[in-house]
């Protein structure tokens, strides 16, 4: 139905748009080209007697097409609704950077204030572009980080966003947040009752094991790592901080038997120093690799990359929660077991930011997030629709509404064993029953809110 800005695949058309590098400098006239891609299959206003458009937030990593294919809900939604499907790529993702290099100071453009006026301009590209009639209704749907931008979108726009679905945002930012680690260990023992201790005890094994050179020649030899274990304080916390996000990504992104797959190869060693190993080993180590890095550069290569904008995705996420600042820092502070070292607190992270940026943690950012979208307890969008699940770390910081803010016109469900941004996805046989009615509810509240 339209004739693609630059080219087309399977129904998807790519294009580019000069976005402004500054929107909040009238001074700074220098632009940049924005990516975003198009799918018109199911568009036919026609159907409802609206022009609907469902926008795919980009969020923290590259803008994939798969975002417009029936691997998503939103591809069943268009159908439904006769809707078009557009996804905005953010900027400093993917084919979106807008600066030579990732130089400190030329993060100083990367926020989410940025980026959310990008995405109103491309509204206004979109209808030019497109043709698509004056009064077409735009939702924003994201997750995750996505899913705080396409909840603020529809706060701080509602004249452009119609209506929003926001699925597990942590839009609530934290600096020592030690909660991810306590959602993991109770997902872990509803699961397999035994296995978060059997993962703890292998941690803390480790934690012993490097305190001595017999220790750490040991734990290089288990874990197969490419370089010995070192005696560096960054070094280590790294090693262990790995081993716990290897635990923490089957988790977040958990569906069907997952879980218990986990626990399954964790707890099949004799001692849960040999089961963390092997999971671990297991879980990073592609087809190709022999070895496992074993230092805090090795692990962080993409933080310190400084040259390659086509690989920013790691830098670029973490000036986001360094400087803007998220935080969103999983550490092992929590008064319970859970699986992070006891050793890993919020001042590895805030060393990491000065190690990667040269300026300290943005602590006072916090509460300017905070203070300018509500939080989780003072959001005041309305017609936003959120989700979060019981088995992702991140329904800690998401919206939980204080009594005077609850609101038909904000509803939301818990959605009991669930994980990260589950019901964005296609629907499958095993998701769990909130999963399903959640989609149910999201379909019916767009009807009511865009009719």
């Amino acid at each position: 139905m339209f004739a693609s800005h630059v080219s087309t695949v399977d129904d998807i058309q790519e294009h580019w748009a000069a976005l402004p590098l500054d929107h909040f400098n009238p001074l700074d006239q220098r632009t940049w080209q924005g990516h975003w891609l198009s799918n018109d299959k199911f568009y036919d206003p026609s159907k409802t007697g609206k022009s609907i458009v469902l926008v795919q937030f980009g969020g923290e990593g590259p803008m994939r097409s798969s975002v417009l294919t029936e691997k998503f809900h939103s591809y069943e939604q268009a159908r439904e609704l006769g809707a078009l499907l557009l996804a905005f790529e953010h900027r400093y993702y993917g084919q979106s950077v807008p600066v030579p290099n990732l130089d400190t100071p030329n993060m100083r453009w990367l926020s989410a204030d940025q980026a959310l006026f990008d995405y109103a301009q491309l509204t206004t590209v979109a209808r030019a572009e497109l043709g698509l009639p004056e009064d077409s209704l735009f939702v924003a749907i994201g997750g995750s980080y996505s899913g705080n931008l396409s909840a603020w979108a529809r706060e701080r726009y509602p004249h452009i966003w119609a209506a929003a679905i926001s699925s597990s945002a942590p839009i609530q930012p934290k600096d020592d947040f030690f909660e991810y680690g306590v959602v993991m260990a109770d997902a872990l023992d509803e699961v397999a009752p035994g296995c978060n201790q059997w993962i703890y005890d292998g941690i803390a094994a480790v934690d012993a094991l490097l305190i001595t050179a017999t220790g750490r020649r040991q734990l290089s030899a288990l874990f197969g790592t490419c370089t010995p274990v070192s005696t560096d304080v960054m070094d280590q916390l790294a090693f262990s901080e790995n081993i716990s996000d290897s635990v923490a990504g089957v988790i977040q992104y958990s569906h069907g038997s997952d879980i218990a797959d986990l626990c399954d190869l964790v707890m099949a060693y004799p001692d849960p120093l040999s089961g963390v190993a092997a999971m671990t080993r297991e879980i990073n180590l592609a087809s190709d690799d022999d070895c496992l890095p074993a230092t805090y550069m090795a692990l962080n290569s993409g933080l310190f990359n400084t040259t390659n904008v086509a690989d920013a995705a790691e830098r670029s996420w973490t000036a986001q929660t360094c400087l803007e600042a998220y935080g969103y820092w999983q550490d092992g502070t929590a008064t319970q077991v859970t699986p992070y070292s006891r050793s890993l607190t919020v001042d590895f992270f805030h060393q990491m930011c000065l190690d990667a940026f040269e300026v300290p943690f943005n602590a006072a950012g916090i509460d300017r997030v905070a203070v300018d979208f509500g939080g989780q307890t003072g959001y005041a969008g309305t017609n936003v629709y959120f989700t979060k699940g019981t088995h992702d770390q991140w329904n800690v910081l998401g919206y939980a509404p204080a009594p005077e803010h609850e609101s038909e016109l904000r509803p939301w469900r818990l959605c009991a064993g669930s994980s990260h941004c589950r019901d964005l996805y296609q629907e499958q046989d095993d998701d769990v029953a909130d999963i399903k009615l959640a989609r149910q509810e999201q379909m019916a509240h767009l009807k009511q809110w865009l009719f």
